[in-house]
């Protein structure tokens, strides 16, 4: 309900005004009344309070919220860069299988989706499934479990309880006899869809069953806190913005009229309102008798306080998420200004990376290596890939003048990050080579990569020269 609607309710005795008709208002308020219309209208507006929850929870709001236009791309765009990995260390043939075996889950895309989750609900699910084949166990899927469906419950009093009752009833009634009251921090059970028990369609998952992930848990939100709820004021605040601005861009294109009558025409003011429309929306030029006005409404008011509100806004937006417009767009040439707020973004994101890497490599990657090749077996490790863009051309001109100095291993390493990978068959010929060229005499070094070597071999003479100088001063000659 708007103020002009309260206005109509409460004022359309006292002016003449058709109540009926929604299009027609006439504006003759002194500032008392208006304020108090403003009141009245706040109070029956829903205030953000810390105890403040959106209708339908705030697992309904975060998911609506989540695909909203430039949240949607922060949020897509953070869960994509914060999951771009490879697996790299541990035993040769551990390594291998790892890989295969994220291949064929589609590991990379299952995480970037459980990172997603992380963000929006601030918690995720992560279910390993696994089958027996015979004697052998296969990881065959992992599916990222709705978060927005789950309850976790805890070894508290009220938890314990709770979950027995339910329990006592399943195939888990051993399982319920065994549970204990605790400090209440440590997790007893997942339940999925638990209102639906009664009806014999939730689910139960064992404390191992599942990887469960929250986002930065406190006391009071002991299950994770979701990034966009810790923003709900910001966004709404800027998506309330955005609509308001879309209002006001339609108005200049379609500007609501001002109509003014004389008292004469008053009474047949709704056959002349409506013939007026019908010519508009015809295109035909409007021709008035005297006594009848037609002006536009036009939004009122500093321009410049309005732009910088709007920023601010978008500001503390920006802010908040933790996400800049220049990660993925540029109105900037500068491009060292980009590499530094990148560095930013990769610092800020380290810790996250670092937390799910923890987490699945002791309760995923581990366990699989162990099932396939035993205990003992040294696991790999995530790698995570590096965002800030790096500048070849710089680290080609530091390391050419230490090629003569490289491994096999460290030549092929040098030439396959630039590009130009060296074929298996090929690396022991190719570093004979290189080995052969005599950088004293640069005899054999091609004149591009001559010219990049000048000024080490530059710094190099004038050291000899200064080393020669403190000789000849210690010696006396």
């Amino acid at each position: 309900m708007g103020v002009f609607d309260v206005f109509k309710r409460q004022h359309t005795e006292k002016l003449a005004i058709d109540p009926s008709d929604p299009s027609e208002l006439i504006v003759s308020l002194s500032a008392s009344t208006l304020l108090s219309i403003l009141a009245n209208k706040a109070v029956a507006d829903k205030v953000y309070t810390p105890d403040f929850q959106p209708e339908g929870g705030w697992d309904k709001w975060c998911s609506w919220a989540a695909k909203q236009g430039k949240i949607a791309r922060i949020i897509r765009s953070l869960a994509k860069n914060a999951m771009s990995f490879d697996f790299a260390g541990g035993d040769e043939k551990a390594l291998e299988i790892v890989k295969q075996m994220a291949r064929k889950v589609h590991l990379k895309t299952k995480l970037i989706l459980a990172f997603k989750d992380w963000l929006v609900y601030g918690r995720t699910f992560i279910e390993p499934v696994w089958e027996v084949k015979g004697s052998s166990k296969e990881l065959v899927k992992v599916k990222i479990v709705a978060p927005q469906t789950m309850k976790v419950f805890r070894d508290n009093e009220k938890d314990v309880q709770e979950l027995k009752e339910y329990l006592l009833k399943t195939e888990y009634a051993d399982y319920a006899s065994e549970l204990e009251v605790n400090t209440g921090d440590n997790i007893i059970g997942f339940v999925q869809f638990w209102e639906k028990r009664n009806e014999n369609k939730a689910i139960f998952f064992k404390p191992d069953e599942l990887i469960f992930i929250p986002r930065y848990p406190d006391h009071d939100c002991p299950d994770g806190v979701s990034l966009l709820r810790e923003n709900y004021t910001i966004i709404m605040n800027k998506l309330g913005l955005e609509k308001s601005q879309a209002i006001m861009g339609k108005r200049h294109v379609d500007p609501k009229l001002v109509f003014t009558f004389s008292k004469e025409w008053w009474p047949k003011r709704k056959a002349v309102m409506d013939m007026i429309k019908q010519g508009i929306k015809a295109g035909l030029d409007i021709f008035l008798p005297e006594g009848i006005s037609i002006d536009t409404l036009e939004p009122k008011g500093n321009p410049v306080a309005v732009i910088r509100a709007q920023q601010h806004v978008e500001d503390q937006f920006i802010a908040a998420m933790g996400f800049a417009d220049s990660f993925t767009e540029s109105t900037s040439s500068n491009r060292s200004v980009g590499e530094v707020q990148l560095q930013f973004f990769e610092r800020d994101i380290r810790p996250e990376r670092a937390l799910f890497a923890e987490v699945l490599e002791d309760q995923l990657i581990k366990p699989y290596v162990e099932v396939k090749l035993g205990k003992g077996v040294e696991a790999p490790r995530f790698q995570f890939e590096d965002l800030t863009p790096e500048d070849q051309l710089e680290k080609a001109r530091i390391l050419i003048p230490l090629v003569q100095y490289m491994t096999e291993g460290q030549l092929a390493k040098f030439f396959e990050d630039l590009g130009y990978p060296v074929p298996e068959e090929e690396k022991q010929n190719f570093s004979e080579k290189l080995k052969a060229i005599d950088l004293a005499t640069q005899k054999g070094i091609p004149k591009p990569v001559l010219s990049t070597s000048v000024g080490v071999r530059e710094e190099l003479r004038l050291e000899i020269l200064r080393l020669r100088e403190e000789l000849k001063n210690a010696l006396g000659f």
